[in-house]
């Protein structure tokens, strides 16, 4: 359901926009898009999802091309990791919150 979820982001905010694409090309090509770093080795945070998008991988949303790239990565990326660490937050606590991320960052104890 996530990946469903994630995938109908796109159309969404397409959704009563003139001329936009057809839906199954944004549906699969934000799917493909989503699950590109898994085939693909692209690094991460360089861009190369983004260049797929603005060349019309998953549509043509002309004017709007940059907006909705950025409002699609920021549902589908930012928005959810926001609300992944709140509900890690909530569901153990702060303080151990914290020490899951600090695993394998500080100090190793010697053994006794």
């Amino acid at each position: 359901m996530s990946i469903v979820a994630r995938a109908l982001i796109l159309p969404a905010l397409a959704w009563g926009m003139p001329g936009r694409p057809p839906f199954g090309q944004m549906f699969y090509g934000a799917l493909a898009l989503l699950h590109a770093p898994l085939v693909v080795p692209l690094p991460s945070g360089g861009g190369g999802l983004e260049v797929a998008f603005l060349n019309g991988f998953a549509g043509d949303f002309g004017a709007r091309q940059v907006t909705i790239l950025l409002l699609w990565r920021f549902y589908t990326a930012i928005l959810l990791t926001g609300l992944g660490v709140y509900a890690l937050v909530r569901s153990i606590g702060y303080r151990a919150a914290v020490e899951v991320f600090k695993i394998g960052w500080g100090k190793r104890r010697e053994a006794q």
